[in-house]
């Protein structure tokens, strides 16, 4: 498992014996963090619409087409859906920000 870690940060690199990284994923665990924070706020549904950053979601509402998208198991039951991200977010210690 440490090997497979070790090729998937270091993709990418010439020389794999210099510092550095790939970071692809240090950039994707920064964006989950971000979104476990504003999870009380978000319209996850709208999320799917389109390659859009959490804080660009109110300038794209009156823009997205809803209609085509196909929305993934999970989100069928949203109640149940932020209760799971509330349990992820405790576990890993996420809180909201405080306003």
């Amino acid at each position: 498992r440490c090997w497979a870690e070790c090729l998937r940060v270091k993709r990418g690199l010439c020389d794999t014996s210099q510092p550095g990284c790939f970071a692809k994923d240090q950039c994707y665990l920064t964006g989950a963090i971000e979104l476990l924070e504003q999870r009380k706020t978000l319209d996850f549904r709208l999320l799917y619409s389109g390659k859009i950053h959490h804080l660009d979601l109110e300038k794209a509402r009156d823009l997205a087409r809803m209609e085509p998208v196909l929305f993934p198991c999970f989100l069928a039951d949203m109640d149940d859906y932020h209760r799971r991200l509330d349990e992820l977010a405790r576990i890993n210690g996420i809180d909201p920000p405080l306003l």
